[in-house]
């Protein structure tokens, strides 16, 4: 998940997640990533695979995940 999208001089911000319940799409923050210039567009580059199952998550609507964050 981008927190920020970073700027020329400022990092992009990325939080990262485990999942917890994946029937009701909860989620744990285990960590910050800080993506620089040089690695922002190979990370927002990666796509999920079409034929991989969609996110757990606890709503899907208009393309868009809810996820809860504990």
């Amino acid at each position: 998940m981008v927190g920020h999208a970073g700027t020329e001089h400022m990092p992009m911000v990325l939080l990262l997640f485990k999942v917890v319940d994946e029937q009701r799409g909860v989620f744990g923050r285990i960590g910050v990533v800080y993506a620089y210039r040089d690695q922002r567009e190979k990370i927002l580059s990666i796509r999920r695979e079409p034929e991989k199952p969609p996110l757990p998550c606890a709503e899907f609507k208009d393309g868009k995940h809810t996820i809860i964050v504990i």
